[in-house]
C-alpha cells in the first residue's frame, strides 16, 4: 500500500526517482522484518499447541518431500 504512494508521488513529480526508490525500499525491507517476526511467532505458537497436545510424549512429525 505505501509503496502506491510513492509510486503516485514519484509519477506526479513530487519525488526524485533516487528518493523513490530508497524509500520503496526500505518499506521492502520493513515488510520482509514483520513477516519474518509473523512467521516466527506462529511457529512458537505452534510448537506451543503440539507440546500441549502431547502432554510431554513425543509426537512424531512427518516432512513433505
Amino acid at each position: 500500500m505505501e509503496n502506491a504512494k510513492v509510486y503516485k508521488e514519484l509519477r506526479r513529480g513530487r519525488i526524485e526517482p533516487p528518493l523513490a526508490s530508497r524509500l520503496s525500499q526500505i518499506l521492502i525491507n520493513q515488510r520482509v522484518i514483520l513477516e519474518s517476526f509473523d512467521a516466527e511467532k506462529r511457529i512458537q505458537q505452534l510448537e506451543a499447541l503440539l507440546e500441549q497436545a502431547g502432554k510431554g510424549r513425543l509426537i512424531q512429525l512427518k516432512a513433505n518431500g
